[in-house]
């Protein structure tokens, strides 16, 4: 029968701490690598801060950090996220802003703890359907990248509270977004929005909203006062006609 594998503090194996230590040990364009681990083998493993050190990538063994809440690996070269980084369930906050990231994998959705997630200033044309199984997010930044639409399941967030999605690609909003009912602050400006889903006036908690630097038509409503207003009177009509 083959020995069971040693565990060290906070749940990660031998193998796994050895595996990561080698990795960063590779990394020789920032001799802070190997330190960082180091401090999150050595501390309570709930915080890993791996920005500013020049990586490239990775390594999947990350996804065996279990304690981890924290992960930091912004302004660094990331063009992709290993997919087994859906497997730290504990995370509570992640920021991989200022990267070259094109997508984010679908595992991401399985970081169901997630209450705030920083993706800006990456490259990102696109966002997984799985972003809406993130139900506990309350702040969601992705700006700054190459966002062309937003999936209707960003609406499954209903726990978040501020979204900023400014300078993208966008052309549309989707009418979901009527269903952030926590939501108190929304910016969604610098894109290439003509229109604004009525949706957005509906929202009760909604306080802080920006459109500006957009290709609103004559005459479409750009502030939330006249989003409200025009929901208000749109449903006055549709009353109106049901009486008659």
């Amino acid at each position: 029968m083959a020995a069971p594998t040693p565990v060290v503090a906070n749940g990660v194996s031998q193998d796994v701490r050895e595996a990561l230590l080698r990795w960063a040990e590779q990394q020789e364009q920032h001799v802070k690598v190997p330190q960082v681990l180091q401090e999150c083998f050595n501390g309570d493993g709930k915080c890993l801060n791996l920005s500013f050190c020049g990586l490239s990538s990775l390594p999947e063994e990350v996804g065996q950090l279990a304690a981890l809440t924290k992960l930091v690996c912004s302004s660094n070269q990331l063009s992709s996220l290993p997919a087994e980084i859906g497997k730290l369930t504990t995370l509570t906050e992640f920021y991989c802003y200022h990267n070259q990231l094109s997508s984010l994998p679908a595992e991401i959705g399985q970081l169901t703890a997630l209450t705030e997630f920083n993706c800006s200033h990456n490259q990102l044309s696109s966002l997984p359907a799985e972003i809406g199984e993130l139900t506990a997010l309350t702040d969601f930044r992705c700006f700054n990248n190459q966002l062309s639409s937003l999936p209707a399941e960003i609406g499954q967030l209903t726990a978040l509270t501020r979204f900023n999605c400014d300078n993208n690609q966008l052309s549309s909003l989707p009418a979901e977004i009527g269903q952030l009912a926590a939501l108190t602050g929304f910016s969604c400006g610098n894109n290439q929005l003509s229109s604004l889903p009525a949706e957005i006036g509906r929202l009760p908690a909604l306080t802080g909203f920006e459109c500006g630097g957009n290709s609103l038509v004559e005459g479409a409503p750009r502030t939330l006062e006249e989003l409200r207003s025009e929901d208000l009177s749109g449903r006055r009509t549709k009353r109106a006609r049901h009486t008659r």
